[in-house]
């Protein structure tokens, strides 16, 4: 096994001390060649010790596929003396030769938050365990209403395990990628992404998020909010439990972004230190760094992470299928979509309430005709899932006046071309 001085990480060690005295310091550190030796790397994750880092390799000669497999999970130890070891592929069964990420490790260490691209390019997550033995594949989370129309993306998971943040280009995304949340309701079922708000999310790439112990204190990459070059990182917090209302986004400062991209970003258990995607004035080429916090970049004192009011007992699953200008026509797309729901409408206690709405475009006849003809198009499919229970209706225009203000018109109107599924308990 081969093994590189550290240095002695400026940034774990020399802090500790320094930061107790003057508040502001500062400090960018790049990790050894050893461990930045393969410049395409995404997603630095450090254990909760500080022992082991993960990261994405992209098409990588020893990715499990070659060069041809975009993406798998890597990882570096540091021991004792301060030394970090040679990179490692961490193997099946988390990697494949498909695309495979880690996007965040619990406080015990012991559990990941991993995800994989799939041939078909549907994206799964799920939540993988270690032991003795090495890791191990969990059960595949199940994400009301999940779709991406790209396969580029980025995921985190909080520390009390029940919010998701995702990075993902959806029907309603104002950009490239936007911020999404999803909250835990039972097991592996998760709510349907919920779009965080304009106050965040540009018309450009907001990408990596992480969100810290405190459950408020979200950063992110973006170029579509004012920064020193490409991708920037920022710092945001939650206002309120909507999850959609937030502080305005601010840089982190020309002491960790640059005039190039700045592309991932994780915090130590303390919050503090921040493991980055960065370059500086001597290494053109992107790596792995840490870096230091300044005191008003940091999160608060962690808390339980408050998520909408959301329960079982009062559960009603949704689904919005949305459709292009004029058609009612499902494509393979909506289908993957409404898969989702065929396992549930199997229960026969379930009543399905199925509403067909358009645009302001066009007649009122016109509309209520074509409102008509997709809430049919969902119903019969569904009913070869076996749905036997329904109200299929068409209501028409959807008013855009109930979307969000500050999105355009026509994003506004994208949103209305749609198909709404209730899924209920029949009294």
């Amino acid at each position: 096994m081969i093994y590189s001085a550290l240095f002695y990480l400026i940034c774990f060690f020399i802090p500790i001390s320094l930061m107790s005295q003057n508040e502001d310091f500062t400090c960018k550190v790049r990790l050894p060649g050893i461990v930045n030796s393969y410049a395409k790397t995404l997603l630095p994750v450090l254990t909760p010790d500080g022992s082991r880092i993960y990261f994405d390799r992209k098409e990588h000669p020893e990715n499990i596929g070659g060069i041809n497999d975009p993406d798998d999970i890597w990882y570096c130890d540091r021991l004792p003396n301060g030394y970090w070891t040679e990179p490692k592929n961490i193997g099946p069964p988390l990697n494949s030769i498909s695309s495979n990420a880690l996007f965040a490790i619990n406080p015990k260490g012991n559990k990941a938050f991993v995800a994989s691209v799939m041939p078909d390019y549907s994206m799964q997550f799920s939540i993988a365990e270690k032991d003795k033995k090495g890791w191990k594949t969990g059960k595949i989370m199940k994400i009301e209403n999940f779709y991406s129309n790209s396969t580029n993306y980025f995921a985190t998971m909080n520390a009390d395990a029940n919010v998701l943040l995702f990075s993902l280009t959806r029907n309603e995304t104002l950009g490239d990628l936007d911020l999404y949340a999803s909250f835990l309701l039972s097991d592996t079922l998760w709510t349907e992404p919920l779009w965080l708000g304009s106050t965040i999310n540009t018309a450009f790439r907001e990408g990596s998020p992480f969100l810290a112990n405190d459950g408020k204190t979200l950063y992110f990459f973006s170029n579509g909010h004012q920064g020193y070059g490409g991708n920037d990182l920022f710092v945001s917090r939650r206002l309120d439990d909507s999850w959609t209302h937030w502080s305005k986004p601010v840089n982190l400062g020309p002491a960790i972004n640059t005039p190039g991209n700045e592309r991932s970003i994780t915090l130590t258990s303390k919050g503090d230190t921040a493991c980055i995607i960065s370059t500086d004035q001597d290494h053109e080429s992107e790596g792995i760094y840490f870096v230091c916090l300044k005191k008003e970049y940091r999160p608060e004192k962690p808390q339980t992470t408050t998520v909408p009011n959301i329960t079982m007992s009062n559960l009603e699953q949704s689904l919005d299928v949305y459709f292009p200008m004029g058609s009612s026509t499902l494509t393979q797309e909506h289908k993957k979509q409404l898969g989702a729901l065929c396992g549930l409408i199997k229960d026969k206690s379930r009543h399905a309430i199925i509403e067909g709405f358009t645009d302001d475009i066009g007649g009122l006849m016109y509309n209520q005709s074509l409102s008509e003809k997709r809430a049919f198009s969902i119903t019969q499919y569904l009913k070869q899932c076996g749905l036997e229970s329904e109200d299929s209706i068409g209501k028409g225009v959807f008013p855009i006046d109930r979307i969000q203000s500050d999105m355009s018109k026509q994003n506004k109107r994208k949103l209305s071309r749609k198909v709404t599924i209730r899924l209920i308990i029949k009294v």
